[in-house]
């Protein structure tokens, strides 16, 4: 598994019928829900993560975007 350079959450397999779950995995006790949320707002899976992402490429290289939001 890989951290996104873009929002910096690493894909467990968790699909949208368990987006809400904790899971305690390596991304820690964010829910992909929640992860989804701070994206939306910050542009990272969580605020505390913005030191580490990057600015997509362009919207077809938006890796985050198709792990988070399934596209």
């Amino acid at each position: 598994m890989l951290w996104c350079p873009v929002c910096w959450w690493e894909d467990d397999g968790q699909e949208d019928d368990t987006a809400g779950e904790i899971r305690l995995t390596v991304n820690g006790d964010l829910s992909l829900s929640e992860a989804r949320a701070h994206y939306a707002e910050c542009g990272a899976a969580h605020p505390r993560f913005l030191p580490y992402v990057r600015k997509p490429r362009s919207p077809k290289s938006n890796v985050s975007f198709a792990m988070l939001f399934g596209s």
